[in-house]
């Protein structure tokens, strides 16, 4: 603007036909004939910023809703001041109604994640949140970036905002909170939210999973599987909290426990990794429950038909109950599964020279084994000079 002329940054004194020219302006984008520049501004940048990002030229988008925003900030300062000092009789007089919306600071937020301007949006949200506190879609955007952005524990406190602000909030609002405080390295805090979670929905069995992963962060095996019992009570078909608690079992030495376990998890037909099977089977077979460890066995097989190991093992389950024909057809499977596993060549080597007792075809795999990993020595059997 020229010297002493008004325009929207310095509105100044304005003679009667510049203030008539706002009003008119003001008037043909439907606001009210008292509208400031300061709003005529804010509406005329809103829409050029909608029009932008409809046609998703992000930078001119944020330029422009960053140019409304600070006309809107002023004409609302303005706007308070003068309701402030009107009389109460003329607080109802038409008066500047200008308005930015949660739709403008969602798109403004988005067009700054678009150009991974991430502080931008950030700072974007909090403002948004100052004017709506209690619009939870922008507590859940905040605490999204905020975690991206490594402010682990603002992140929670977003998240805890959501949480006080709804009631029935999903589950992943109350399980991001808890990554959220345990990438802050609050593990007290992570185990209050994994609490009151489970308060307010306590049938959500992966809450109590996550509990029980919390407390064996903790060296605490036992909170663990009391959590993990009660996951699996609530949902039986919990695959991954399954498998945990068979490892915990069998690490304390409730094999007993485990192997009830077990046989509840092969009813629902829940797919576990062979070792488990394998260890399993090999617990049922020391306790004699021979016909109970063959179905392990075979189950296993039936979940991991590639694992060639699998096969060896059953092999030498079959060679320790006299089957030999049974024993040579695993082991070959096995090998025609894994031909280079070492402990596969090994097994049948072993298979061979105690209970066959050929020393010929012990050495052939044995050698074999010893190709396929240099480190796998001769029994001393093999070794001895006949």
């Amino acid at each position: 603007p020229q010297a002493g002329n008004p325009s929207p940054e310095n509105p100044g004194t304005e003679p009667d036909s510049v203030q008539a020219d706002w009003a008119d302006l003001g008037q043909g984008l439907g606001l009210p004939g008292s509208s400031s520049p300061q709003a005529v501004v804010t509406v005329l940048a809103l829409r050029v910023a909608e029009l932008e990002f409809t046609r998703q030229r992000w930078p001119r988008a944020i330029a422009a809703y960053s140019q409304a925003f600070d006309h809107w900030q002023t004409d609302r300062s303005r706007t308070d001041r003068s309701r402030t000092d009107r009389s109460q009789t003329d607080r109802n007089s038409p008066f500047t109604n200008v308005k930015f919306t949660s739709k403008d600071y969602r798109q403004w937020a988005t067009a700054l994640e678009k150009t991974e301007d991430w502080p931008g949006a950030i700072a974007c949200y909090r403002r948004a949140i100052d004017q709506f506190p209690k619009n939870t879609v922008f507590y859940q955007s905040l605490a999204r970036l905020l975690d991206r952005d490594g402010q682990f524990a603002a992140a929670a406190e977003a998240y805890s905002h959501v949480i006080d602000l709804k009631a029935d909030a999903a589950e992943w609002v109350y399980r991001n909170r808890i990554y959220a405080y345990l990438k802050a390295g609050q593990e007290t805090a992570a185990i209050e939210a994994t609490q009151a979670a489970i308060a307010r929905i306590p049938l959500a069995a992966g809450l109590r999973e996550q509990l029980a992963r919390i407390r064996l962060s903790q060296g605490d095996p036992w909170g663990a599987i009391t959590a993990l019992w009660q996951a699996i009570a609530l949902d039986p078909t919990l695959v991954s909290a399954t498998i945990e608690l068979l490892r915990q079992l069998f690490a304390v030495n409730a094999e007993a426990i485990a192997i009830s376990l077990y046989h509840q998890a092969s009813q629902n037909g829940l797919a576990l990794p062979a070792y488990l099977h394998r260890q399993c089977a090999d617990w049922l077979e020391a306790q004699g429950q021979l016909t109970a460890a063959r179905s392990a066995l075979d189950r296993a097989i039936d979940q991991h038909p590639n694992h060639g190991r699998l096969r060896g093992a059953l092999a030498e389950f079959l060679a320790r109950r006299g089957d030999r024909p049974g024993a040579e057809q695993a082991f070959t499977a096995g090998l025609a599964l894994e031909p280079r596993e070492a402990s596969l060549h090994q097994a049948f080597g072993n298979y061979w020279l105690t209970v066959v007792g050929d020393r010929d075809r012990a050495r052939a795999c044995y050698e074999t084994a010893q190709s396929c990993d240099p480190t796998t020595t001769l029994p001393p059997e093999l070794t001895a000079v006949p």
